[in-house]
């Protein structure tokens, strides 16, 4: 059983990164530009709120899970991923995590910048119904960034 500590350490440096910058860059626009968070369950009152929710805990330890799982023995995770495409999917959602928090962030900091939001486009699609047209936009996301991150463990989990 070979694991590749590198890997996990990597993923949970990007993970805890892409937590605060969000929390950071979610209290900031919400303090001082008056913004509003659209995601309904989520308290934007202070970045402990913020980093330390049950949502929160709950993505962490399964994303952990799910890149200690795969990482624990590559090449049976190179042969489970190819037979089992749920299993790919599992393994994949970490990443895909780790994509959306950083397009989160990036859209924060546009509009701490005073730019026009870059993912606020859905908002002429559904109006006032703004947790609607996020869910669909992520949905959007998901069709655009979960191949990619199935290429990227295919590739990875390649079988010598």
């Amino acid at each position: 059983m070979n694991v590749d500590i590198k890997q996990i350490l990597l993923y949970l440096f990007g993970f805890l990164l892409v937590n605060l910058l969000d929390a950071w860059s979610t209290v900031y626009v919400i303090e001082y530009l008056g913004a509003e968070e659209v995601n309904p369950y989520v308290d934007p009152s202070s970045m402990q709120s913020l980093l330390f929710s049950q949502l929160q805990g709950a993505y962490f330890v399964f994303c952990m899970g799910a890149v200690i799982g795969s990482e624990m023995n590559s090449r049976k995770t190179s042969i489970i991923i190819r037979d089992n495409k749920f299993i790919l999917f599992v393994f994949c959602l970490p990443y895909f995590y780790l994509i959306t928090k950083f397009l989160i962030v990036a859209n924060n900091i546009v509009i701490a910048l005073d730019f026009y939001s870059i993912l606020s486009w859905y908002l002429s699609f559904y109006g006032e119904y703004d947790f609607f047209g996020l869910v669909l936009l992520f949905a959007l996301l998901a069709m655009i960034f979960l191949p990619i991150c199935e290429k990227y463990l295919l590739k990875r989990f390649k079988t010598e």
